[in-house]
């Protein structure tokens, strides 16, 4: 969706995918939204004299804020991640023009969206034009929330005696926020809203809030007199380490579904973008390194803290409840710290962990709490926290709570160690990757496809060790294994169907192999096992190969199998003789896509090899994706196969060839979804670990494609992976069954997936049942039989 910010009322009207959003002002039509206008009538009365550089971004962080909470998560086609284009007005377009790459990868990191930024001119001045101006005394700005960290951070300055600055985003903690103030003694406070107004019911995760709250304080730090006398100003956000970093608890807490709104990596692409943009703040929190109880407990004026920490607000569902609901996970770490310091919690908290509460055990976030506690008790810090009480209260149904814990990284040592271990284990996995696909393609259609195409390539997996069989290779020039795949496709295409069901492909074979082979090295007894495979899947198969492999070793043991394959052939100076007098121009001025066109060259046969093949030659003359010229010489390129004439063109068999790319983008989806990291020493335990990977990513591919025939569109695998299997769940013991328990946000997705896979045809092996006698026919041993 579109967000497109005007600080005018002139603008482009509201339409399907945009949001036209007005900054600092009214909104000029009902289907508007507005941002900034508290801000932008707060500096005018304050008489701020803001540079330029910190107005922009103010305007740009007022933009994030109208976009985060304009585009709905709900409306995208995972229900998260959304694709988002933000346009915003600046004073200097050229220089952050060449900042929008940095800013896209910022908001990336924070929200975990997808943005692409762009600005434009602004046509209107923000603050007053008169010479009346007001300069804020003080060498620090602290951020004051209203939170308890945010007050031991101001206790602390006031301690210090700094000249520090208070800035509040106002809300329900209003008054908390100005008795704070005047507690810590700050010279001033600037209480502002952004007051983000959307045209409809908002989205409400705000994972880029912390943007508005930074652009208030640059603000304020920017119109001070220290910083007009070319001072440095600091802007203290007062956080602790672990809610900084906010760790994923469990895995269905990975990437954005964890905020990371003053997280270290975040706070530090901030910073160096205000650097650059030319503003001389300098980004802190002084706690990146303490726990909250830490905090409390190293105070600087303890006696202050004790007296109004309990009046502070941690709740993440404040707005909602008005309270504190006492079992989210701030408020966990909040309940932790009052425990680790001593402090009396006199806290009024919705929902308490006493006598089993279930509305507080049935939380998410304290099953989750307790089992990241669980599986990381050795940490002093937690030692001191209230998690491993909480996991030793009393009425706490521990076979729905503790034995949720993940497989822990022994438990994936000991499993390999089994793989390796005992004889035929190995194997077994091995084939278990055909078994995959053949199983996915019987399920959908009911028996053995017709045809079927088989791709073959290798690829690199780099290591940081001294693994065993682990070398240096001359060609990627790193530390390498060089494991080589097969894959299958029905028909050569990976999105197959049949009656409407997706057909099975996938890896079907898989070695690791040193690092130092060549590309072909151990092919032959590697096409003879994918052919096996190959052809429990389908009755006729055929092979692609890339140019590493169309050597006559290889191409003589598929002719001897009978087996017909097209590839691409390296080219040397005896096929660029054949190929001269084919390479040509018709006169005129060429087509606005150039030339491509296929000539048959008839059968060729290199010294090396025992059987000739047919040669074809296609010439690619395209023009230059920037200047749109044709280059100097064409390309061109040969296509070597088995496949006679009559049973397939040149036209068809390049069309043919050219969808071995899916097959080239499946691994590299492979190596960015799903990954393999060999770190074990022995060669073995690397190949299990290599071809479990392989496995995941054929469970994965099978499970994907079935969902994109249920929703439609296309998913790549880390959004699946992301969205569907990463999410939360809880695993329940009961009437000795295990019911797993999926999150709601997850349901409409798991529902049509396994809507699906109930579908499949799943044909179970007949027993084989014992036959009684059975007497011969009527006619039978009515004349003698004499066999020679």
């Amino acid at each position: 969706m579109k967000i497109d910010c005007f600080d005018t009322d002139d603008g482009a009207e509201a339409r399907v995918g945009v949001l036209p959003v007005r900054l600092f002002g009214q909104p000029p039509h009902d289907d508007w939204a507005s941002c900034g206008q508290n801000i932008a009538h707060r500096i005018r009365v304050e008489r701020l004299d803001v540079p330029a550089p910190a107005k922009d971004f103010l305007r740009l962080s007022m933009g994030v804020i109208a976009a985060d909470r304009g585009v709905l998560r709900s409306e995208s086609q995972n229900k998260w991640n959304r694709q988002i284009e933000l346009v915003i007005p600046v004073e200097n377009v050229s220089l952050w023009n060449s900042q929008a790459t940095h800013v896209e990868n910022m908001l990336r990191f924070l929200s975990g969206d997808i943005w692409t930024v762009s600005f434009k001119p602004t046509y209107e001045l923000l603050g007053r034009e008169d010479d009346k101006r007001n300069y804020p005394e003080g060498d620090t700005v602290s951020l004051l929330s209203g939170g308890a960290d945010s007050l031991v951070g101001a206790l602390d300055l006031a301690a210090r005696h700094a000249r520090w600055l208070a800035v509040s985003q106002t809300s329900s903690e209003k008054a908390v926020q100005r008795n704070f103030a005047e507690i810590a003694s700050a010279a001033n406070h600037f209480p502002w809203t952004h007051g983000v107004d959307i045209p409809y019911v908002a989205d409400g995760t705000e994972r880029a809030r912390s943007m508005g709250f930074f652009a208030l304080a640059v603000v304020v730090a920017t119109s001070t007199a220290d910083y007009h006398d070319g001072k440095c100003v600091s802007i203290h956000g007062s956080e602790n380490g672990l809610i900084s970093l906010n760790p994923p608890l469990t895995h269905a807490r990975i990437g954005s579904a964890s905020t990371r709104t003053t997280h270290p990596a975040f706070i530090t692409q901030l910073g160096n973008l205000l650097r650059t943009v030319g503003l001389n703040v300098e980004l802190k929190n002084e706690y990146q390194y303490k726990t909250k109880g830490e905090m409390f407990v190293e105070c600087l004026s303890p006696d202050l803290l004790r007296s109004t920490v309990s009046d502070s607000m941690s709740c993440g569902k404040s707005r909602r409840i008005n309270m504190h609901c006492g079992r989210c996970i701030p408020c966990l770490i909040r309940r932790s710290a009052f425990h680790a310091s001593g402090i009396e919690d006199r806290t009024s908290y919705q929902n308490n962990p006493d006598g089993g509460n279930a509305s507080f055990w049935g939380s998410d976030d304290v099953r989750c709490a307790i089992i990241g506690s669980l599986r990381h008790s050795d940490i002093a810090w937690l030692k001191r926290s209230i998690m491993p009480s909480l996991a030793r209260a009393e009425g706490v149904d521990r076979d729905a709570v503790a034995d949720e814990r993940l497989a822990s990284q022994p438990t994936q040592s000991r499993l390999i160690g089994i793989l390796t271990g005992q004889a035929g284990n190995l194997e077994a996995v091995r084939n278990g990757l055909a078994q995959s696909v053949q199983r996915h393609v019987i399920a959908s259609g009911g028996r053995r496809v017709n045809q079927a195409t088989v791709d073959i390539d290798s690829f690199p997996i780099e290591v940081h060790g001294k693994q065993h069989g682990a070398n240096y290779n001359g060609y990627y020039k790193k530390t390498v294994y060089h494991p080589l795949v097969a894959s299958l496709s029905v028909r050569g295409d990976y999105d197959s169907t049949h009656q409407g069901n997706r057909l099975g492909n996938g890896f079907i074979h898989a070695t690791l192999r040193q690092g130092q082979v060549h590309t072909a090295d151990g092919m032959k007894r590697f096409v003879e096992k994918t052919d096996d495979h190959a052809h429990s899947i389908a009755q006729h198969v055929d092979y692609r190969l890339d140019a590493g492999y169309t050597i006559g070793s290889v191409m003589d043991e598929l002719n001897s199998k009978n087996r017909r394959f097209v590839g691409r052939l390296k080219s040397n100076t005896k096929l660029d003789a054949l190929a001269a007098e084919h390479i040509h121009r018709p006169p005129g001025r060429p087509p606005q896509n150039g030339y491509e066109y296929i000539v048959e060259l008839g059968n060729y046969q290199a010294d090396s090899w025992k059987h000739a093949q047919r040669l074809i030659l296609v010439v690619v003359d395209q023009p230059d994706s920037t200047t749109g010229q044709l280059n100097l010489m064409p390309r061109w390129f040969f296509l070597v196969t088995n496949w006679e004439e009559e049973s397939r063109d040149a036209d068809t068999l390049l069309a043919h060839y050219r969808k071995r790319g899916t097959f080239e983008d499946r691994l590299g989806e492979f190596n960015e979804s799903i990954g393999v990291h060999l770190s074990s020493q022995g060669f073995k335990a690397n190949e299990v670990t290599m071809l479990l990977a392989l496995l995941a990513f054929n469970l994965n591919t099978i499970c994907r494609g079935e969902l994109e025939e249920a929703v439609g569109g296309g998913w790549d695998m880390r959004r699946f992976v992301g969205s569907v299997l990463k999410v939360g769940g809880r695993m329940v013991k009961h009437s000795r069954r295990l019911v797993l328990r999926i999150a709601e946000s997850a349901e409409p997705l798991w529902s049509m997936l396994t809507e699906r896979l109930e579908g499949w045809q799943v044909t179970l092996p007949k027993p084989s049942v014992g036959q009684g006698f059975q007497p011969p026919p009527d006619h039978a041993h009515l004349r003698e039989v004499l066999r020679q």
